[in-house]
């Protein structure tokens, strides 16, 4: 699989200084507030491999502006979000992998490993979140 190009965007809520990082396949990161600005955006920088701060696409903005709905203490369904899971994909293969060299932990009976993602993760969709504030 080619590597995509991934960016990075902060944004104020009612918790703090956000994050999201993206690629032409999806959003690959959210990151909550660190201790400052700096912090969060070299945390989501990092674990997210963006490559720059960049302005956002609208489709990122309407996420954008879903979290800081959630974050504000409203219900929101985040179903409709295109995900990348590529990198989790190779995080998980690759800790696998490690985990079956090194002869201390073999791969749990029934564990497959698929060749894309999308397979890794069907079935898995969107949920409607509803804040913890809300919880009767």
């Amino acid at each position: 699989m080619k590597a995509q190009a991934t960016h990075h965007h902060l944004f104020d809520t009612a918790i703090g200084e956000c994050g999201v990082a993206w690629n032409a396949r999806g959003l690959v990161g959210v990151q909550l507030p660190e201790k400052d600005r700096g912090q969060t955006e070299l945390r989501l920088a990092v674990k997210c491999r963006s490559t720059h701060a960049a302005d956002v696409p609208p489709w990122v903005q309407s996420v954008i502006s879903e979290i800081q709905r959630y974050l504000g203490g409203q219900q929101v369904d985040f179903s409709t979000v295109t995900v990348d899971f590529g990198g989790l994909l190779a995080k998980v293969k690759a800790t696998m992998a490690a985990a079956d060299g090194a002869g201390s932990v073999g791969k749990p009976v029934g564990i497959q490993f698929p060749t894309d993602e999308m397979t890794l993760f069907d079935g898995i969709t969107g949920a409607t979140l509803s804040h913890p504030s809300n919880q009767n």
